[in-house]
């Protein structure tokens, strides 16, 4: 049995008093203290950083820490451990020469202290222990080296050979970054840069808090007296993560510089030109998904304060990562003017024009910032913008046109996403055309869409014209994934908000990257579960897609079928084409037809003689019981005096009319004396609460189990005879004795005529939910929306729970009808007709009206949406129109799970071939280096070849199966 996270932690407990003792020895000194380099006893220092924290003499000490200069050691003072430094055991830097001693430097010969003497002076504490321009006892001058576990001061002899480097480039050589040039006083291992990089991307840690985290991992009694070297920090980090933008992206092997976005990760599954998209692929046989999406949104978190003297702000990769380039922008937002959109009644408008019509903020630089990212949530190289008072258009054109300028080479479509994209592209190739700075290729087919969860914000009409689950090529686009990407640059959009111009966009590139590039790695297993989700949501859609479309005749199939080509082909040119895919309807049938209709199902069809009657008669006593078992049910624990007496007089009435019946039934069972005497009979009863009924739930009609409780004991109260209680009395129908009695006593002729009559009953009451649902739908969304005052959200709720008290009625009468289906029809012939109902099926909310409910882009119908459509299309004009917006939203789904099964199979090509491209590259690189001499370049570049062909590798492991699968799915 695996154990949990408390299993654990409980065993734990029982040996916390070994592990604190444990803890307590570590801080005594063996015995004997032998040296763990020469064995002698006088070990007297010790490793914090070496495994087991083995002792040492001075001597071993300073031989065993040549190669790790920044190991931190503690020395024995005689009572306990001090904290000492490695330099006292005359350890220094020696450069130029392998570690060795510069034979062209003067070198003053160490005099030991005496170790012996314990009780001579003690070590100097940590925070002592640093003064400027101070000494080793070799005469060294001391710098100030930032490691990983703190802060060090160590000895640098320097090389001073005619041939010696500069003193930075010799400090470089042994892994040290400098934080000068000329004369290099502090320095920087590679680690602590590389950790403090990891710590910003990963834990959103600031400058400011790893230093300080450094500082007390140097002194824990006095952190303040450790040196400050937080700016060059700041400032080393920032070159340091430069080179290694360059160094990723392979610059440096000549004299080539990054061009714009050059020095970024995009995304492997987008199809770019020049690298994963073959020359041919034209050709391709799915050549028509080849297309590129563009998903656009701002942020206004990401503020950056102006700088006092921005003339000192010094720029390293300006536009070369996901900011576009500074002076060209600039240029562009003062040629532009912003023409001032009409007020729109959208809601997500709205909030667009408070945001733009807030004052500029005298303090800041930059409000904000837009981006355009790729359909996997990859952010577009080179089309990050400031904002400099609110989301204007002019910031997000400049945006848009960059991103569709990367890597697009000739692709025919791009479709593009911004939350007022109903607003926003009204006049965008008219801005693009107007401008000097702006450019968007020529014949490209643009298609706007307004991303799923913004667009219920939107204007009703928007949703059938801009969403993208109607939109041809949009696969299972959603378009909100770039506001996933929000959250993680948030926290470092508030550290970057503060610093110069161009360290903000540094660190936040920086980010971005680490973004783009987490997404890469993820690339593989990512496809592989979309995969297997596209199974069988394709699977899924087709099930609904084909039940709706059977219960057509072939006419209305085809009727249909026209409408949606022709919705698809229009839509380019007049995006008003696709309000088909909407109900126009203004209203739902009247109340005086809602009324009649579901009087229908409770009232017979007369007292008029004969078999026919009786039946019906029959039924309507069971729905009589249903009403009075609710009824009953909701009297809770202390029901009033005038409850009860109405609960007595229904049940007066009721157990009448099943008396009446009961004595009639003789007429029409001739042998139902003897029916009553066999045996079997028992079996054929199954009570208003079988299981049958309750299709897996404790309580069909959703009361809590407490109520249900109380009115049980209720009721008992009431009638300790719980075998005369009228609602639980079976009557004399073909259905109540089975089909096995039935055939015994020749019934077969009366069983098939009660089957009839159930089975219209059971499309009644189907007819009456289908009524209320919709009506309720239509109520929330024109009645119950529309409330602003206490009294009419009153009166708009109140019917609304009058229409669930409908639905609910007709539900309990629907499965009390099937079960009698079921004993009339042993062979289960009607059982996928009239499928067991669930309580999901009956959640009415306005996605039966309108999609523009939340949440519904994958939803279906449920099942008995589809009975009977020919025949509900032909009674009902209102329910017609509804049957045909979801048959277009069925087709339009399917179509959109057909691209992403094809769309899927091309992107595992896209990947693979992004792989093999970046491993080619670099293949260029070995090449160039071998040419040049450049033995550490071709290292590199072989290290990335090897790592693409892992990338490459995995991907063709892993895409194996995927493939066999959507090879297998019926696109048809």
């Amino acid at each position: 049995t695996l154990q949990s996270q408390s299993d654990y932690i409980e065993e734990w407990v029982s040996r916390k008093p070994l592990f604190l003792k444990a803890f307590y020895d570590k801080e005594a000194r063996p015995e004997p203290s032998l040296c763990s380099g020469c064995a002698l006893p006088e070990a007297t220092w010790r490793c914090r950083d070496c495994l087991r924290q083995p002792l040492f003499c001075r001597s071993c000490c300073n031989k065993g820490h040549a190669l790790q200069p920044f190991h931190r050691v503690q020395q024995w003072n005689g009572n306990s451990w001090a904290d000492g430094w490695l330099r006292s055991t005359g350890v220094a830097l020696h450069l130029g020469h392998g570690g060795k001693l510069c034979p062209s430097a003067e070198y003053v010969r160490a005099t030991p202290m005496d170790e012996d003497d314990e009780n001579g002076p003690l070590p100097k504490p940590a925070h002592l222990s640093y003064s400027k321009g101070a000494v080793d006892e070799h005469g060294n001058r001391l710098i100030t080296v930032v490691h990983i576990n703190g802060v060090h001061q160590i000895g640098v002899a320097w090389c001073h050979c005619p041939s010696a480097q500069q003193r930075d480039l010799q400090l470089m050589d042994i892994g040290l970054f400098p934080a000068s040039y000329k004369q290099p006083q502090t320095a920087f291992t590679m680690e602590v840069l590389e950790g403090f990089t990891l710590d910003v991307l990963e834990c959103k840690t600031t400058a400011s808090q790893y230093y300080s985290k450094l500082r007390r991992a140097t002194s824990k009694e006095f952190p303040y007296a450790v040196p400050d070297r937080y700016r060059e920090l700041l400032r080393v980090s920032r070159a340091y993560r430069d080179l290694k933008a360059l160094q990723s992206q392979g610059f440096g092997f000549d004299d080539s510089k990054p061009g714009p976005g050059d020095l970024a990760v995009f995304c492997p599954r987008c199809p770019q030109a020049g690298i994963n998209l073959p020359q041919d692929w034209r050709q391709r046989p799915d050549a028509d998904l080849v297309v590129r999406t563009f998903l656009m949104d701002g942020n206004f978190t990401a503020e950056h304060m102006k700088m006092r003297r921005p003339e000192n702000d010094v720029a390293l990769r300006d536009g070369l990562g996901f900011f576009v380039r500074r002076q060209p922008y600039q240029r562009h937002l003062a040629a532009s003017v912003e023409a001032k959109p009409p007020k729109s009644t959208c809601h997500n408008h709205r909030a667009h024009e408070k945001a733009n019509g807030n004052s500029m903020r005298h303090d800041l630089e930059a409000t904000g910032i837009g981006a355009t990212a790729c359909l996997h949530g990859c952010l577009i190289p080179h089309s990050v913008v400031d904002f400099q008072k609110g989301e204007r258009q002019m910031n997000m054109d400049y945006s848009l046109t960059q991103a569709v300028s990367y890597k697009m080479g000739d692709i025919p479509v791009a479709i593009v996403s911004y939350d007022i994209n109903c607003q926003y592209m009204v006049n965008f190739l008219r801005r693009i055309s107007d401008s000097k700075f702006m450019s968007f290729p020529k014949g490209v087919d643009i298609r706007a869409v307004i991303p799923l969860w913004h667009i219920h914000a939107h204007q009703k009409k928007c949703l059938a014209q801009f969403s993208p689950s109607f939109m041809t090529l949009c696969r299972q686009l959603c378009g909100e994934v770039i506001e996933t990407l929000w959250s993680y640059l948030n926290d470092l959009s508030s550290s970057a908000r503060g610093s110069t111009t161009s360290g903000r966009q540094e660190i936040l590139d920086d980010a971005m990257n680490n973004s783009n590039w987490m997404k890469l790695v993820r690339t593989v297993v990512t496809i592989c579960q979309e995969a297997k989700a596209a199974v069988a949501g394709m699977a899924e859609s087709r099930e609904a897609f084909r039940r709706m479309d059977a219960n057509l005749s072939r006419q209305q199939s085809e009727h249909y079928l026209s409408i949606y080509n022709a919705a698809m082909e229009r839509r380019k040119a007049d995006v008003t084409a696709m309000d088909v895919f909407d109900v126009q309807a203004d209203k739902a049938p009247g109340k005086a037809l809602i009324l009649a209709d579901m009087a229908e199902a409770e009232v017979a069809e007369g007292d008029a003689p004969g078999l026919a009657a009786w039946l019906s008669q029959g039924l309507k006593i069971q729905e009589t019981q249903l009403s009075v078992a609710w009824h009953v049910k909701k009297l809770g624990k202390k029901p009033t005096a005038d409850a009860r007496y109405k609960v007595a007089q229904s049940r007066s009435q009721l157990l009448s009319a099943i008396n009446t019946f009961q004595e009639s039934s003789a007429k029409y069972i001739s042998a139902l004396a003897d029916i009553e005497d066999d045996d079997d009979l028992a079996s054929g009863w199954v009570p208003i609460r079988g299981p049958e009924l309750d299709d897996g739930s404790d309580d069909e009609d959703g009361l809590p189990a407490a109520g249900l409780a109380a009115w049980e004991a209720c009721r008992d109260d009431a009638d300790p005879d719980a075998e005369v209680v009228p609602e639980n009395l079976p009557i004399s129908l073909p259905s109540t004795l089975g089909a096995e009695l039935c055939c015994r006593y020749g019934l077969l002729g009366l069983q098939r005529k009660e089957l009839q009559l159930r089975i219209g009953q059971a499309n009644d009451a189907l007819h009456q939910i289908r009524l209320a649902i919709g009506h309720k739908a239509h109520h929330f969304q024109n009645d119950v929306r529309a409330a602003n005052t206490t009294r009419t959200k009153t009166r708009a709720w109140a019917k609304v729970l009058r229409i669930e008290t409908t639905v609910k009625h007709n539900a309990r009468i629907y499965r009390r009808t099937r079960h009698a289906i079921l004993q009339l029809d042993p062979e289960a012939s009607l059982s996928s007709r009239y499928q067991a109902l669930k309580d999901e099926d009956l959640k009415v909310d306005t996605a039966a009206l309108s999609s523009e409910a939340r949440g519904q882009r994958n939803k279906q119908l449920a099942w008995f949406w589809a009975v009977d459509a020919q025949e509900q299309m032909a009674d009902d004009g209102w329910m017609g129109e509804f049957y045909r917006v979801h048959w277009l939203r069925a087709k339009a789904q399917l179509d959109r799970w057909r691209e992403e099964i094809r769309g899927l199979t091309l992107d595992m090509d896209l990947t693979e071939g992004y792989f093999a491209a970046m491993e080619s590259k670099w293949k260029g690189k070995v090449v160039l280096a071998r040419e040049t001499q450049l033995a550490g370049h071709e290292a590199h570049a072989w290290g990335q070849v090897h790592m693409w062909q892992m990338f490459g590798q995995h991907a063709a492991e892993h895409f194996e199966l995927p493939r066999r699968e959507l090879a297998k799915v019926d696109l048809s």
